[in-house]
């Protein structure tokens, strides 16, 4: 079933916003999303502030494919709002992300969810 599952973090690490050739990100994300998506999920989740810092753009990228499919965002929307997990950088992106009039509603929605309001 393709790579084992410990590749994946760093596999995400590889992206990168100096990288010349979106193909070749692109073809980084294909491979990232054959995986399971809660192992994709999660793994997203634990590396986020370290991701959201080293390729901002691609971090945005992940994240408006994840919310282009109703049921991988319900997913991930999910493990997000789990008890005891570090919210703050999931917040700081979709904040980001709603500044696109495509997203705006479904990330107040999120943020709201994930902040218990």
């Amino acid at each position: 079933d393709g790579f084992p599952r410990h590749v994946l973090g760093p596999l995400i690490l590889t992206l990168d916003d100096s990288c010349e050739f979106d193909e070749v990100m692109f073809g980084v994300i294909s491979c990232i999303e054959s995986f399971p998506r809660a192992a994709y999920f999660e793994e997203l989740l634990a590396i986020l502030p370290l991701l959201k810092k080293k390729s901002p753009r691609w971090c945005g990228i992940l994240h408006t494919r994840i919310m282009n499919s109703n049921d991988n965002f319900s997913d991930y929307l999910e493990l997000a709002s789990t008890p005891g997990l570090s919210r703050d950088a999931f917040v700081e992106v979709l904040r980001e992300i709603e500044s696109d009039p495509r997203f705006e509603e479904r990330c107040r929605r999120a943020i709201q969810r994930v902040q218990g309001s």
